[in-house]
């Protein structure tokens, strides 16, 4: 029999045979399966599950909307005789025989690290984990930001090693793309600038490999106030100093923002915008307060 795939990338959802989507009836019971799904391996108590999702409540009403949840969810959730939810003396977990997890297939694949592997999770990491999904409980939620952060960082680090295998196996606009889907997810990431620099400079698009160095520069800057690191700074002075023939390098060098350029801000150098009161051109001295404000 076919297993329930549960998807927890992007919007969460679960899908049935024939492709069904299976309808999840409001944000505590998404959170309740989330949390059931990452922790397939490590099932957790009745009591840690009463205490995150109703921490606001009493120890027996809070075990009362655990036990109304866990029932709603098994209700929903159904793959013929195969039980979804399994109880095991005071644990509740999902069924593995019953589910597939995409985050759950994701780590596995990273783990591998083979280039199949890494393309199987790159494909699997389709958005930041059940985007969009927060409760008014501060355990869960701050739960779920680490998970969110966490998984990111290992979709990161796939994307990366994922790159520089396409880049080596010459498959250049591949890794073109992987590069540019790495910075879509941490515009920060030099490591995945300086994957996309050299791979424009080693295919003759120096102006390219410069441009993406300004980019950076850029995006640093705004993101978290410094500048790139040495090892990105010597990689754009290699490809200047390999474009002097290309009178277009250094204008661009003189011209874009950058710690090299002649137009550039450091973060220590940032110009300052004062933003003073408008005139009242109309003449009507009862409005110099709107002007003003």
């Amino acid at each position: 029999m076919d297993k329930l795939s549960i998807r927890l990338f992007g919007q969460v959802e679960v899908v049935g045979g024939g492709g069904m989507l299976v309808p999840l009836r409001g944000r505590k019971q998404q959170a309740l399966l989330v949390y059931l799904a990452l922790n397939i391996d490590r099932t957790p108590s009745r009591e840690k599950l009463a205490t995150m999702f109703w921490g606001d409540r009493f120890d027996a009403q809070a075990r009362q909307s655990l036990r109304q949840a866990a029932s709603r969810l098994r209700m929903t959730m159904t793959n013929g005789k195969i039980p979804i939810l399994l109880t095991e003396g005071d644990h509740i977990g999902l069924n593995l025989e019953a589910v597939e997890i995409d985050a759950r297939e994701f780590e596995r694949q990273a783990a591998d690290g083979s280039p199949k592997a890494l393309a199987a999770a790159a494909y699997l990491y389709k958005d930041v984990l059940a985007d969009g999904l927060r409760l008014k409980e501060a355990i869960f939620d701050d739960w779920i930001g680490f998970e969110r952060s966490r998984l990111q960082e290992i979709a990161c680090d796939v994307l990366l090693r994922l790159a520089n295998q396409q880049a080596d196996a010459r498959e250049t606009q591949a890794a073109i793309e992987t590069g540019r889907r790495l910075i879509g997810l941490d515009p920060t990431n030099e490591a995945g600038h300086r994957l996309l620099m050299r791979i424009h400079a080693e295919n003759g698009q120096r102006t390219q490999a410069l441009k993406q160095y300004r980019s950076c520069t850029a995006l640093l800057l705004a993101e978290i106030d410094t500048e790139p690191d040495a090892e990105t700074q010597r990689l754009n002075q290699e490809i200047l100093a390999s474009s002097t023939s290309l009178p277009e390098a250094a204008e661009l060098d003189a011209a874009l923002p950058g710690p090299s350029g002649n137009a550039g801000f450091s973060a220590s150098e940032k110009p300052t915008v004062a933003v003073l009161p408008f005139d009242d051109m109309g003449g009507n001295k009862d409005q110099d307060h709107v002007a003003n404000g």
